[in-house]
This record gives structure tokens, C-alpha cells and sequence, in this order.
């Protein structure tokens, strides 16, 4: 089953929620969360069926608290992570990234088709 579409992401950590949405199209995944976060990168399909690998660098803006607790940075960085996302569908995840000791839990769903 091919990933293509638009996905809704809630997320959380040990301090705080946010929301984001994420768009994968032709091998390439891009997105935004209400923190201002970014998402760019890539997935190709997954060894296990149905599901899809994802690849993505986060782009935080200057003086941004993040829900996993990481000190507010005052000059713009990035991160990258990596997770398999179920296809058209909906994942529970728990996500670790290199700025905090602890994981972030995802909720992806997913919301459309992309328009042709």
C-alpha cells in the first residue's frame, strides 16, 4: 500500500504537547508543527508490509521549548529521526531524538489523499 498523503501528528513528552501536520508525496516527507518546528526528508517503503520508513531532519527555531524537556537553544538547529510509519493509517511511536535523554510519544493518522 502506497504512504502517499497527508498525516496529522500529536505528540508528547515530559514537558508538553504539540500538533504538526506531515505530507509524503513521491518519496519525499515534509511537514510543520505549531512550535514552528519543520520537517523535511524522505521514506521508501518498509521490509515489513504495510508500513513505510521514514527519514526526517527537524529544523527548531531560535528560543523554542520542546516537549521532550531539551534546553531552549537561543540560535536555530537541527535534529534527525528515524521511524516506520504504518501506511494510510494510524501509529502510536515513541520517538527518541539526540537533544533529550527521553522519548517523544507520536500519534500519526492519517488525514487525506494529496490532490493530484
Amino acid at each position: 500500500m502506497a504512504p502517499e498523503g497527508m498525516y496529522g501528528v500529536a505528540f508528547a513528552g515530559i514537558a508538553g504537547t504539540g500538533q504538526g501536520v506531515l505530507v509524503v508525496n513521491n518519496g519525499v516527507a515534509y511537514g510543520y508543527d505549531v512550535g514552528g518546528g519543520k520537517y523535511d526528508g524522505t521514506y521508501t517503503s518498509s521490509k515489513s508490509p504495510g508500513y513505510f520508513d521514514l527519514r526526517l531532519r527537524v529544523t527548531v527555531p531560535p528560543g523554542t521549548s520542546l516537549v521532550q524537556g531539551a534546553p531552549i537553544q537561543p540560535m536555530e538547529y537541527a535534529f534527525d529521526i528515524n521511524c516506520s510509519l504504518k501506511a494510510r493509517a494510524e501509529t502510536i511511536v515513541d520517538v527518541l531524538t539526540p537533544v533529550a535523554p527521553t522519548p517523544v510519544r507520536a500519534h500519526i493518522q492519517f488525514l487525506r489523499d494529496v490532490p493530484n
